[in-house]
Formats: C-alpha cells, structure tokens, sequence
C-alpha cells in the first residue's frame, strides 16, 4: 500500500508539472501599472495577458520588482523568464534575447497641462519638438529616471550629463546610484 502511495505521489508530480515562466514588471506607466486605479492595465500588461493566454501549457508567474532587480534576475538566473517593454541598450543585449518587435512601443515625451502650454513654446523646435536640453539649462526643471531604466541613447547620454546635479532625481530602491 505504501508503494501504490509514493507511486501515485511520483507520477502525479510529473503529469502536473508544467515548465514555469516568469513575468517581470514594474510600475512605469503607461506599460505597467503596479498599484493605483490602473493598477494591470499598461500596455505592456495587456500583451502579456495576451501571450499568457494563448500558452496555457505552461505556470505563469508574474513578480513585481525594481528595473535593478529584473535586470539582475534576467542577467543571473536561468529560468525562463521574460519582461516585455525593456528598450534594447548594447550592455542587455549581452545578456538578453530581443525578439523582433510586433508591435510600436510608444516613445517618451513630455506632458503638460493645457494651462502651462504657453510657458513651454520657447523650447520648441522647428518640428515642434521640446528642445529638452534648453529647457533644463533654463529653468528648474528636474529630471526624474527610475533606477535601472534606459531611455535611449540620446536621452542617456544627457542624463549622464546631469548625474550628481540638482537636476537628476533618481527613483527606486537605491537611488544613491550613480549609473543611469
């Protein structure tokens, strides 16, 4: 009888087991949003709900941490693991599969209220474009940038820039970081 039990135990572990994936996130509107009203509802939550659908053969996990954390958990562990929206830098692509992007990820900008909007046309360009670093240099504006984010070439380069000013406010669990 104990035999047929342990029997039984073993089998019922390898028909129930499913290979894991694991989902990384982390609050960064509007691809994730972890807490709040919205709270599941980014963009990039929306496309994984998607795929987590369509792959019912396999545990899903989804954790919420820090860009550090994930990018440390992606780099060192080998599980299976995924974290749609991460913008492709050289250094991640070391360790990191990008797929071939299916779908637009929208691109930073600026929002302001429509009654500042007078106060940010001297920062135009020609395209209309906010020329960030005039604006910077001439007003107090802060920077905010999660610890761990890219935010593209152009714009890591100037936040680089600005590292150890009054200008860069870091967010995130160890905002004494001095790496963009």
């Amino acid at each position: 009888m104990r035999l047929f039990l342990l029997v039984v135990i073993f089998v019922s572990g390898f028909v129930s087991a499913k290979e894991k994936v694991v989902w990384y996130e982390y609050h960064a509107p509007p691809a994730y949003f972890t807490s709040g009203e919205h709270k599941g509802m980014g963009h990039s939550q929306m496309i994984r709900k998607g795929i987590i659908d369509r792959l019912p053969e396999y545990e899903h996990v989804v954790i919420d941490a820090s860009v550090k954390r994930v990018l440390h958990d992606l780099k060192n562990n080998e599980m299976l693991s995924a974290s749609p929206g991460l913008l492709k830098t050289p250094e991640r692509e070391k360790y990191l599969y990008y797929s071939v992007p299916k779908l637009p990820i929208p691109t930073y900008g600026i929002l302001v209220r429509s009654s500042l909007v007078e106060l940010y046309k001297p920062y135009l360009t020609s395209k209309g474009q906010v020329d960030l670093r005039k604006l910077i240099e001439s007003q107090p504006v802060k920077i905010f940038i999660q610890d761990g984010s890219a935010y593209g070439e152009t714009l890591d380069e100037m936040i680089k820039e600005y590292v150890g000013t009054d200008k860069i406010v870091r967010m995130g669990p160890n905002s004494g970081s001095t790496e963009p």
